[in-house]
């Protein structure tokens, strides 16, 4: 606290500087001891206005500002991968028969050939299939021992399904619908049946001079597509001469 009195032109200046609660006590000081109070004076001032600015509770202090809570760093989402979409899957082509996909069993046929029959008889393997030639439906028969070559096959020539075989059907005796289609070789007759169904009896019967002498059930590694509707569209004769089954 400072004040300077210039003599010549009366003039008081006062520079204040500290706690603002005794700036008042100061000031009233400086004034008496400027303006010539005496000190019995100064002594009275100063302690009735002591007290007031003890009294005077003390300025708190400002208040402890908590630190603002920073908003959590965002984190940007990462774009979804341009993937392709999967590939729609492709059909198989129009001209692939059911009986081609559907085999799963050994059989005789080559490679440019569908089975439309196969199975194990216990020592021997049958097979019919199907086949084009010069655009002609073909069918040909095979029978093979199970571990050996081919030992005989109708027709050696080509000719087609129409002039090669016949086909037929009759109910059996547990009456169950049997097609057959069968061809004849000198006094031989060859018959390869398959009943409806899965589980329906399939096998080859070969007769001499119209006696049945061999019949030659599957027993394993059975599959057919023999039916009414698969014979039909060779354009085959009827053989009305009946299956001989035990």
């Amino acid at each position: 606290y400072t004040v300077q009195r210039t003599e010549d032109s009366k003039e008081i200046l006062v520079k204040l500087t500290g706690h603002l609660a005794f700036m008042g006590l100061f000031h009233d000081l400086a004034m008496l001891r400027v303006f010539d109070k005496s000190e019995a004076e100064i002594a009275k001032i100063a302690g009735e206005a002591s007290p007031a600015a003890e009294a005077k509770p003390a300025e708190p202090p400002p208040a402890a500002v908590s630190p603002v809570a920073q908003p959590a760093p965002v984190v940007a989402t990462p774009a979804p991968a341009n993937t392709a979409p999967a590939a729609a899957p492709v059909p198989p082509p129009a001209n692939v028969t059911a009986a081609a996909t559907a085999v799963t069993v050994p059989h005789l046929c080559t490679a440019a050939e569908t089975p439309i029959f196969a199975c194990s008889t216990g020592k021997k393997r049958a097979s019919v299939c199907t086949g084009r030639s010069d655009g002609n439906e073909q069918l040909t028969y095979r029978i093979a021992p199970l571990e050996g070559a081919v030992e005989m096959e109708y027709p050696n020539g080509g000719a087609g399904a129409a002039s090669a075989f016949q086909r037929g059907s009759q109910v059996v005796q547990d009456s169950t619908a049997v097609n057959f289609l069968s061809f004849d070789k000198g006094n031989y007759r060859y018959v390869v049946y398959a009943g409806d169904g899965e589980n329906g009896r399939k096998g080859v019967v070969v007769e001499q001079s119209g006696k049945r002498i061999a019949d030659l059930r599957c027993q394993s590694d059975a599959m057919s597509a023999i039916s009414a509707k698969e014979l039909d569209r060779y354009g085959m004769h009827v053989d009305s001469r009946p299956l001989q089954l035990p």
